[in-house]
């Protein structure tokens, strides 16, 4: 294959005409530029065109061993013929002394590229490095000869030439008639600064360049100087940087342009007010210094040098020409190359040299190509202390390997393998010098012992170098030339087998790292295997594809490049074919294409399988979700014990956690059940609007009438012998026990009961206690379990309340176990459940995690169940909510049905954010989202779950493992009411007509009970062979709305009424948007779907294509604009057209079509 196809693909649009029936293969490489000179600008300085590149995929040939998937940390793999000690300090002896890190690209490419398989493996192996230079400053009155500063030789490889690549001693940093530039992110600590010179060229005080910061007083910002004096011309500029963090400047005299002094920082460009065109700013190849400076001329004054520099500079760039500003923008958070057909790059300091104490640890390398290493002077290890703020946030990391040798994690490293490579060569029957008479090294070795020889090359890389890197020479201890040829042909031999051994790989293909075809191999396997690869990124550039920049909102280098991505995809899809094609022409095979891309179809795209039955049914309308879903952990508490308790009795001992919700109370403002014991004032407030609110605070407790608590539960590890509190209600006040905290409700577990334990009377005397038996929520699978009160108010009694107890599991939709249990007990009018009072100062609090129930004398502190004080917890738990209302069985079996459902009967009374209706205090009061992005906890163990119902009820965490991920992601499927309810679609095509047990009834809309013979014409199926996949702009917007519905009822009503057959609008539909958005409270950023989108656009069709039978009319992947499911547009009926004219209409109003209402009438 010719270079010329490495520039044939089209970028990518976001929309373009729909799908072509032409069934193209993945070309999986990158052709984006067709014009040579595109070509010639881009790759100009790489190794493209050598046959030993393979890195822009643009040659489908093994060319080298590092394109074979092998484990290279074992000997055996690899390294049969040659000595494994050899291997070791070979590639040690080329990384650290031709590691060409003041170089082009180019030349690094040409290294990277001749690197064997072995030598790549060490490469990825070396520590890397990237950081900054701390400076320390001296004090006002201090000589400024103290502080940390760096001044450099004018005079190619003139301070340390061992290292140096260039050592000619010609001067080079003089702008002379050039126009020049200095670039770098500096760091000004966050305290007042006196004068102190940056970067200074210096001949003498009316010659010379400066740039200096000005004497501020202010902790927050400063000014910067860049002054340029010859004679008594000068020019100069100032501008303000922010002290305590990065800041990008850039300082340039554009000799051949405007002539002026500027500075760019953080993008803002400052400019002197005159221009001057110097005739030779010569400075008689003085040193450069940095840090430090003499006193110099600046805006015709002089300026006086009070300290040092104090702060951080990185990624310091002197050039000798001015870039234009976009192109220094988009440059500076990137890794930076010399190059030899662009010269102008002087001086690069990268100070990505790393902290610690070794060899040269002082010493600032070039990067330029000019050599002008220097040493750092008044140099202390903490000038290399740096954190993880790097400012260069796309700074190649691999590019920047730790090369001094005695570095502790490089000699670490070839210790190790020295280690492992001496026991190996010991034991290798096929090392080439055991397949040869020993007489004839015996002979060569001028009486000395063979032996000797071979120990010579195992010694420790770092006992006879220079310690320095880049000397451009080997330092390997050469043995006698007979072992040095045959250890060079058993290099080559074992290279040639690794080749062979990699072509007979090809057809081995599997999710494993090892072992595996190579990734240059992958699109002629998926031609063996008759798959259809995805072409994928089609809209990334070449800095995404080859390098992975700018992938992310950040500026971070990506871990994987797109093309990396697409070859791991690739081998995805063709480890996963063969069962891929046993299920063709089904939606399962075009799913399987999204999910081993990394994407679940299910919740990005709408599969449209059109057809159906002829009536609809809104009810029917429900689709599968796979999720993943984050569940707080607590098993990093199992086997822990309790040796301590603080006076609310929780463990003081490390990692035994608790979550622990807000008082369940608030300002009662709206009118309804229960009924307020007060009366309603301020109405006037807009606050309290439209009722006011009442001046009783029990009013204001959730638990004052009907409540409902839900969760999910699971114990990955079963039963652990032990039964556990799955959530309690606590009260806290004045009086014991709850000044200790008073439990009044323990909802505990085991293997085969579920048991909820109420005493939330301190007058009560008896625990009461309702159980399921038979259950097993230890089974590991997710259950929903709730518990709550049905107060008088619901039950249409006085002075007694049904508890209720639930608990189901399902699976893909289905109830596979439901248990329930409901008890009438009688109100205590001291209920803390209803009463604010010296037990319960502020309301009811949720708690889960180990406690002792302490203060013994009320409550269930006091119970004599013993099971009713159990406190400790060791599973996962999530989605955990809170209403003020009860929740009835449809309500409950939705829920259990539909992770995701908040839902409610009501959503326009009972939903969160509205007020004004009667009963809207029986609402959503807390709930907790799986997809909350605060994973991690602080340093000292905390986090939040946060409250989405916006009521700040969030739970707070405490306790857990310090600064570690504590959610656990699990990945679950189960059935949600879908928002294409108006398409004539369904996921379930089979349809059970009748059912013996009439309880089945409602789960099948058509069924009814037996017999049945025939099928109404209503019910008949349409077959339509139509199919697309479709990205709706509203589609998360739609999910999020029907969360708060518990089925399509209230759809059903608002959308059906009779009375508005010639309405222009749904008053009610109107109404639930209006309180859906009360909960919006940023604006929607429909944009996202956009970006995502470009990427998968075009890239599945063909995919999909070809999984799909021949018959079916393939619409495309659609990106979808529509409404939400709230708004929804009527057709305008004139006044004069209420009634059926025999006239014509007029064609300019459009069409009115007669709907047929079907009934049907069902037996029970």
């Amino acid at each position: 294959m010719s270079n010329k196809k490495l520039f044939d693909r089209s970028q990518g649009k976001l929309f373009k005409p729909r799908f072509s029936r032409n069934n193209n293969a993945a070309s999986g490489i990158i052709t984006s530029q067709t014009d040579q000179n595109m070509k010639n600008l881009i790759f100009k300085n790489t190794n493209l065109s050598s046959t030993s590149s393979y890195r822009y995929g643009d040659k489908p040939l093994l060319v080298s061993t590092q394109q074979l998937r092998i484990d290279w940390n074992r000997f055996e793999n690899h390294t049969f013929f040659h000595s494994a000690v050899a291997n070791v300090n070979e590639a040690f002896d080329r990384l650290v002394n031709f590691y060409p890190f003041e170089k082009s690209e180019k030349a690094l490419e040409i290294f990277e590229d001749g690197l064997t398989g072995y030598e790549k493996y060490i490469l990825d192996s070396f520590p890397k490095n990237v950081g900054y230079l701390n400076f320390s400053g001296t004090v006002v009155g201090e000589g400024l000869s103290n502080g940390t500063q760096i001044s450099v030789k004018d005079r190619r490889g003139a301070s340390i030439n061992s290292i140096s690549d260039r050592v000619d001693g010609a001067p080079v940093l003089d702008p002379k008639f050039l126009p020049f530039s200095i670039e770098m992110f500096l760091r000004v600590p966050a305290q007042v600064n006196d004068n102190q010179v940056i970067v200074q060229k210096y001949s003498s005080l009316s010659n010379n360049f400066t740039l200096a910061l000005s004497h501020s007083n202010s902790t927050n910002t400063c000014n910067v100087l860049f002054g340029i004096t010859s004679g008594s011309n000068y020019l100069a500029v100032s501008g303000s940087i922010e002290k305590g963090s990065f800041n990008h400047i850039t300082a340039f005299y554009d000799r051949l342009g405007d002539q002026k002094a500027k500075l760019l920082i953080n993008d803002t460009i400052h400019s002197s007010s005159l221009s001057k065109k110097f005739n030779n700013l010569k400075y008689n190849a003085s040193n450069l210094t940095i840090g430090v400076g003499s006193n110099a001329r600046i805006d015709g004054s002089v300026y006086t040098v009070k300290h040092t520099l104090s702060g951080a500079i990185d990624d310091f760039r002197y050039f000798h020409s001015v870039d234009p500003v976009k192109t220094i923008k988009k440059r500076k958070y990137r890794s930076f190359y010399p190059s030899s057909e662009d010269p102008t790059l002087k001086l690069y300091y990268r100070f990505n040299e790393p902290y610690g104490v070794y060899e040269g640890n002082d010493i600032a390398l070039d990067s330029s190509g000019n050599s002008l290493h220097e040493k750092i002077v008044n140099f202390t290890v903490e000038n290399r202390l740096t954190g993880s703020d790097s400012p260069v946030l796309s700074e190649d990391a691999y590019r920047n390997p730790v090369l001094f040798p005695t570095f502790a994690a490089v000699q670490s490293l070839n210790t190790t393998l020295l280690t492992s490579a001496s026991l190996y060569d010991e034991y290798n029957p096929n090392l080439i010098t055991k397949l040869v008479p020993k007489h004839y090294f015996q002979d060569g070795t001028d009486f000395r012992e063979f032996n000797e020889e071979l120990d010579r090359l195992g010694k420790g890389f770092h006992t006879f170098t220079s310690n320095n890197p880049g000397s451009g020479r080997s330092e390997l201890l050469g043995p006698q030339l007979l072992i040095k040829l045959l250890l060079t042909y058993a290099k080559f031999f074992d290279e040639l087998k690794l080749m062979i051994d990699g072509i007979t790989s090809f057809r081995h293909t599997i999710y494993d790292d090892y072992d595996t075809t190579p990734d240059v191999f992958l699109r002629e396997r998926a031609k063996i295997t008759n798959t259809t690869l995805p072409d994928l990124f089609s809209a990334g550039d070449i800095s995404q594809y080859i390098l992975g920049i700018d992938l992310g909102l950040g500026k971070a280098k990506a871990v994987r490049s797109l093309n990396e991505i697409q070859n791991l995809i690739w081998r995805r899809i063709l480890s996963e074919a063969p069962k891929m094609n046993l299920h063709k022409g089904t939606v399962h095979s075009v799913k399987s294409v999204f999910r081993q891309s990394g994407i679940e179809p299910d919740n990005i795209f709408t599969f449209r399988e059109y057809g159906g039955s002829k009536e609809k049914s809104l009810d029917a309308s429900r689709a599968i979700k796979r999720d993943v879903f984050r569940f707080l952990s607590f098993t990093g508490s199992l086997n822990k014990t309790t040796t301590a308790v603080d006076a609310q009795g929780y463990p003081t001992d490390a990692e035994i956690p608790k979550i622990k919700s807000g008082f369940l109370s608030g300002s009662r403002i709206q009118i309804g059940n229960p009924k307020i014991r007060g009366t309603f004032v301020s109405s006037s407030n807009i606050q309290y609007q439209p009722h006011g609110i009442s001046n009783n605070k029990s009013d204001g407790l959730f638990t004052s009438g009907s409540f409902t608590y839900e969760g999910l539960y699971d114990w990955e590890q079963g039963y652990s012998g032990a039964k556990e509190s799955l959530i309690r209600l606590h009260v806290t006040g004045t009086s014991t026990p709850s000044d200790s905290e008073a439990c009044v409700a323990n909802l505990v577990a085991s293997n085969d009961k579920l048991t909820l334990y109420l005493k939330e009377s301190p007058s009560k005397s008896v625990t009461s206690q309702l159980f399921l038996t038979g259950i097993n929520i230890f089974d590991k699978d997710v259950w929903y379990v709730s518990f709550g009160r049905k107060a008088g108010h619901d039950l249409n009694t006085f002075g007694t309340s049904s508890y209720f107890l639930r608990a189901a599991k399902q699976m893909n939709g289905d109830i596979i176990d439901q248990y329930a249990t409901a008890s009438i007990q009688m109100d205590y009018t001291d209920s803390v459940f209803s009463n604010i009072s010296s037990y319960n100062i502020s309301g009811s609090f949720l708690l889960i995690g180990s406690q002792s129930l302490l203060g013994g004398t009320k409550f269930l502190n006091n119970s004599s169940v013993s099971d009713a004080k159990i406190t400790n917890f060791h599973g996962l738990v999530t989605n955990k909510r809170f209403f003020s209302k009860n929740t009835n069985r449809k309500e409950y079996l939705n829920r259990a049905r539909n992770y995701d459902s908040y839902g409610v009967d009501n959503p326009a009374v009972n939903y969160s954010f509205t007020n004004a209706a009667t009963g809207s205090f029986e609402r959503l009061i807390l709930y907790t989202d799986t997809k909350q992005s605060t994973q991690i906890t602080d340093a000292s163990g905390n986090i939040r779950l946060f409250d989405f119902s916006q009521n700040n009820l969030h739970f707070q965490g405490s306790n857990f493992k310090q600064s570690k991920n504590v959610m656990k992601n699990l990945r679950v499927e189960f059935e949600t009411l879908s928002e294409n309810f108006d398409l004539n679609y369904t996921r379930d095509k089979i349809r059970v007509r009748s059912f013996q047990d009439a309880d089945n009834l409602e789960q099948g809309y058509f069924a009814t009970t037996p017999p049945v013979h025939e099928v109404l014409p209503s019910e008949e199926s349409l077959d339509d062979n139509r199919l697309s996949l479709d990205m709706s702009v509203m589609r998360g917007l739609n999910e999020n709305m029907l969360r708060m519905f518990n089925n399509f009822d209230p759809l059903d009503d608002v959308l059906g009424k009779p009375n508005l057959i010639f309405g222009e609008s749904y008053g009610d539909l109107r109404h639930l948007r209006e309180v859906y958005f009360n909960n919006v409270i940023e604006v929607l950023d429909l944009q996202k779907y956009r970006d995502l989108f470009k990427w998968l656009d075009g890239s599945f069709t063909d995919v999909v294509y070809s999984v799909i039978p021949r018959t079916t009319n393939f619409l495309g992947v659609n990106f979808i604009y529509e409404s939400n499911i709230l708004e929804r547009n009527r057709f305008k009926y004139m006044y004069d057209e209420i009634y059926m004219k025999s006239g014509e209409r007029d064609g300019g109003r459009g069409n009115i079509f007669l709907s047929q209402f079907v009934g049907k009438v069902k037996k029970y």
